[in-house]
């Protein structure tokens, strides 16, 4: 009987998150997902800065 009791307390248990983990999880993914998209901006604004007008080197004449 104490067996039985035991295994539905655990089980009970075993489908919910706590609060505090669902929250550390949710804070993890806030700021994993605002890194990705700074980098992937930050990225994008360097590259259309090395671009110069009109030096396109398929168009470009041979030294």
């Amino acid at each position: 009987m104490v067996k039985f009791l035991i295994r539905m307390i655990a089980r009970k248990n075993m489908g919910k998150a706590s609060p505090l983990f669902s929250l550390i999880v949710g804070v993890w993914f806030f700021f994993a997902t605002y890194n990705l998209v700074t980098m992937v901006i930050h990225h994008q604004r360097r590259e259309s800065e090395m671009e110069l007008p009109g030096d396109d080197p398929i168009t470009r004449m041979p030294d």
